[in-house]
């Protein structure tokens, strides 16, 4: 079975109809899919953020 890129599953993400979130083993959000916005009425940057969401 081939192995999906970073780029890959990050745009199935946000192709996706809900709500997509990517954590980390640490407990870090590090991708918020597009549809957030849409489902829970306030829109995140998160990709590349290096600091606990907060």
């Amino acid at each position: 079975m081939e192995r999906l890129t970073e780029d890959a599953i990050l745009a199935l993400a946000d192709r996706a109809q809900d709500t997509v979130f990517l954590v980390d083993r640490g407990g870090i959000v590090r991708y918020v899919s597009a549809r957030c916005a849409d489902t829970l009425g306030f829109a995140l940057c998160l990709r590349g953020l290096d600091a606990p969401f907060e």
